[in-house]
């Protein structure tokens, strides 16, 4: 785990994963190599009596419930089968259930198109926090 996230917008305290080939490739300057696989665990904050999030003492939403997984992952060439409007780098999107069955309600489309503005951090929203984990 490089990082966490809270997502006041839909509550959710999110958690997010990378491989130990990342981090090792990220610490020696490189970029983030194919075969890259980064996951995000959602969760369900702890809601109070009026439906607002319960923080911890840092300020921070507490977990509930496991909600679901999104998984990004890299490797050459992935990618071609998309539109020009959709298609960046060489990721490949897939969620799954808290149950870890594929979510096939998902609309990925919606990763491609939110991550797709994202390309000096090599579309990925966590890059400076991964980046910063591979330093220690």
């Amino acid at each position: 785990m490089y990082t966490t996230l809270d997502r006041p917008d839909i509550k959710q305290y999110r958690e997010f994963y990378a491989t130990a080939e990342t981090i090792a490739a990220l610490r020696m300057g490189d970029p983030i190599p194919s075969g890259t696989v980064l996951t995000m665990a959602q969760y369900k904050a702890q809601i109070d009596a009026q439906g607002n999030p319960i923080k911890d003492a840092n300020g921070r939403f507490m977990k509930d419930a496991l909600a679901g997984f999104t998984v990004m992952e890299k490797h050459t060439g992935w990618g071609s089968e998309y539109p020009a409007e959709l298609r960046y780098s060489e990721w490949e999107y897939r969620a799954f259930t808290a149950d870890k069955r594929v979510n096939d309600k998902r609309n990925l489309t919606e990763c491609f198109q939110c991550h797709k503005p994202l390309d000096k951090q090599d579309y990925v929203f966590t890059y400076d926090r991964l980046k910063a984990a591979a330093g220690k």
